[in-house]
C-alpha cells in the first residue's frame, strides 16, 4: 500500500514524488526499465572508458527551474559542468560563430561582427535580466501561472519583452544586421518543431539563448544519469521508495476513483493516488479501462500529434574533435549549418515528411563540457538531428523511411560526413560509434514514440489549454486521483520539472480532500 504512485522514474516523475514525500505521502516509485531515469539517463554502451547520455544532454532550463532548484539537489550529489564557451557553429576555415557566456564579452563579438549589434543585444540581456526569472516561472509551473502572468504585464519594459517572444523567427532574426546571433537564435529555436513563420516561435530560441549567458550549458558531471540519481537519494531520505523492472499494465479503478495499479507480473499494488509518467496516448489507450475515458477524450489521443522523430549518433574519439579552424573558445554544444535559411529549410522539410539531404545537427562535445565523461585526451562527441514522424521521401534519394539499420547506418553516414567535412581527420578518430533511431529510443524509453523528445509536438495547437486536449489541460482526467505528469501534460518538454510537479501538486490536493 502507498498513498501515490508514481509511473516512471524520468525527471518529472521523480521530480513529484520528491514533492510528495516533502507533503508527507508515502511514494512508491515504479519503473518498467532496469534502471532509473528515462530519457535523463547515461550509459557506457558505445565504449566501456566512455559516458554517453542516452537522450538528453545540456540542462539549462533545469539549472533555472525554481521547481528544481527548490529541492537542492547540491545536498544529494548533484554537481554541474560546463564548457569554456556555451554554443558554436562552426564554418570551416572561415572560423566559428561563437556564445560566450559573458554578456560583455558577447556584445564586443557582434558589435566587431556588425557594428550596432552588441547593443541591441545588450538590450534584450537588459529585459531579460529584469524578467527572465518571471518568464521561466510562466513557462514552468501550472498552467495558469496567473502571479506570474501579472508580472510579466505590469510595466512597459516588460511588455516589450513579451512582443518579442511572441515574434515569429524570421521578424527577430531580422533585428540583428550580423550572422552570428541570427544563427544562435534560429539554432536554439530548432530545438522546437514551429516553422518560423509562426508567433511565437522566436521564443525557444530567446530562452535558450539568454540561459546561455545566465546559466551557461550545464550537464550534470558524470553523466545526465546523476540529475535522477540525485533525485532518486534525495527521495530515499524521505522515506520514498523505487522499484525497477516493474511495468505498469493497468490502472485499477473503483466507482471512478484510482484504486491501485496492475504489474505486467500480475501483482497489484493499492494506492489513493496515480501520477503517470507516461504519454497521454499511453495513459488514455493502454493503462485506463476504455469505461472510464470519455469517447471525445480516446478520439483525441487517436488523433495525438507527436513531435518529429530524432536520430542519435553518438561516437568515442581517441582524440579532440580536429576541426579545421579551431574555436578561440572551446564550446560546449555545437550546431551544424551553413546558414539560417538552411536550419529554415531543414523545420520547413521535417514538417513536410522530408528527411533532409543536409540536416541541421545538434551535437555536444561532452568530454569538453565535463571531463569527467572520458579518459584525458579524448572526446565523448553526441549528435541527434530530427526526422519526419511520417516519412514521405527522403532529398537524397537513399532512404527507405522505415529506420531499418540500413537506413540508421546511411543517415549516420550523412551526419558524419558533416563532421568530416568541417574537421578533415574526424573519421581517423573513431574509437566505435552508435546509431539509435526511433526504435531504439523508443525502446529505451516509452514516452519517446518513434523518437519523439518532446511529449507532443510544441505547436501552439498543443500548448497551454489544448495540452494535451482542450478540456484537459495539465494533470487533472477524468478519473478522480490519477493525474498525467509526463511531457504530454502542459508545460511540455524539456529537463525542468514541470510536469511533474503539477501532478504532485494536483494529487496533494486530492490527497488532502479525502
Amino acid at each position: 500500500m502507498a498513498d501515490v504512485v508514481v509511473i516512471g522514474s524520468g525527471p518529472n516523475g521523480l521530480v513529484g514524488a520528491n514533492y510528495l514525500a516533502d507533503a508527507g505521502h508515502r511514494v512508491l516509485v515504479l519503473e518498467s526499465f532496469d534502471s532509473i531515469g528515462g530519457a535523463t539517463a547515461s550509459d557506457r554502451g558505445v565504449h566501456p572508458d566512455f559516458i554517453h547520455d542516452v537522450a538528453s544532454t545540456f540542462h539549462p532550463l533545469a539549472a533555472a527551474s525554481p521547481i528544481i532548484e527548490r529541492l537542492a539537489l547540491t545536498d544529494f550529489g548533484l554537481v554541474r559542468s560546463k564548457a569554456p564557451a556555451v554554443l558554436g557553429h562552426p564554418r570551416g576555415s572561415d572560423g566559428w560563430h561563437l556564445q560566450v557566456e559573458d554578456v560583455a564579452a558577447m556584445a564586443e563579438l557582434l558589435d566587431a561582427e556588425a557594428p550596432g549589434d552588441g547593443a541591441r543585444f545588450q538590450a534584450m540581456w537588459t529585459d531579460w535580466a529584469a524578467l527572465g526569472a518571471d518568464v521561466v516561472k510562466a513557462l514552468v509551473t501550472p498552467f495558469p501561472a496567473a502571479k506570474h502572468v501579472r508580472a510579466l504585464v505590469s510595466d512597459r519594459e516588460h511588455r516589450r519583452l513579451l512582443r518579442t517572444l511572441a515574434l515569429p523567427l524570421d521578424q527577430l532574426v531580422k533585428k540583428f544586421r550580423g550572422p552570428t546571433l541570427p544563427l544562435l537564435l534560429a539554432g536554439n529555436a530548432g530545438h522546437s518543431d514551429m516553422s518560423h513563420r509562426m508567433p511565437g516561435s522566436g521564443l525557444m530560441g530567446i530562452v535558450l539563448t539568454m540561459l546561455g549567458h545566465q546559466e551557461g550549458f550545464v550537464v550534470p558531471r558524470g553523466g545526465a544519469q546523476e540529475l535522477p540519481n540525485s533525485l532518486a537519494r534525495r527521495l530515499g531520505s524521505l522515506g520514498g521508495q523505487i522499484r525497477t523492472n516493474a511495468h505498469v499494465v493497468g490502472i485499477d479503478v473503483t466507482n471512478n476513483r484510482a484504486a491501485g495499479v496492475v504489474l505486467a507480473s500480475g501483482e497489484r499494488i493499492a494506492c489513493d493516488a496515480v501520477i503517470a509518467g507516461v504519454s497521454a496516448p499511453s495513459l488514455y489507450l493502454d493503462l485506463l479501462g476504455r469505461d472510464v475515458v470519455p469517447a471525445r477524450i480516446l478520439r483525441a489521443m487517436h488523433t495525438f500529434t507527436w513531435d518529429p522523430g530524432t536520430v542519435r549518433v553518438d561516437w568515442a574519439l581517441n582524440g579532440p574533435v580536429p576541426w579545421q579552424t579551431p574555436p578561440n573558445v572551446a564550446p560546449g554544444t555545437i550546431h551544424l549549418a551553413d546558414d539560417f535559411d538552411q536550419i529554415r529549410r531543414n523545420t520547413d522539410a521535417i514538417r513536410a515528411g522530408i528527411v533532409p539531404s543536409d540536416p541541421f545537427i545538434v551535437a555536444g562535445q561532452m568530454t569538453t563540457s565535463d571531463a569527467t565523461r572520458s579518459p584525458a585526451g579524448t572526446e565523448s562527441l553526441s549528435a541527434y538531428t530530427r526526422i519526419p514522424q511520417v516519412f514521405v521521401a527522403d532529398q537524397a534519394g537513399q532512404l527507405s523511411g522505415t529506420w531499418n539499420n540500413s537506413d540508421l547506418a546511411v543517415f549516420a553516414d550523412r551526419v558524419q560526413s558533416r563532421f568530416e567535412v568541417l574537421a578533415p581527420g574526424f573519421e581517423s578518430r573513431i574509437l566505435a560509434r552508435r546509431v539509435w533511431g526511433p526504435t531504439q529510443l523508443q525502446a529505451r524509453n516509452a514516452n519517446l514514440v518513434n523518437g519523439a523528445i518532446g511529449g507532443g509536438t510544441q505547436l501552439l495547437r498543443n500548448q497551454l489549454i489544448f495540452r494535451p486536449t482542450l478540456g484537459l489541460a495539465g494533470p487533472r482526467t477524468p478519473v478522480l486521483g490519477v493525474f498525467l505528469g509526463s511531457a504530454s501534460a502542459h508545460p511540455g518538454g524539456g529537463v525542468h520539472g514541470g510536469p511533474g510537479f503539477a501532478a504532485a501538486m494536483a494529487a496533494c490536493k486530492h490527497l488532502a480532500s479525502r
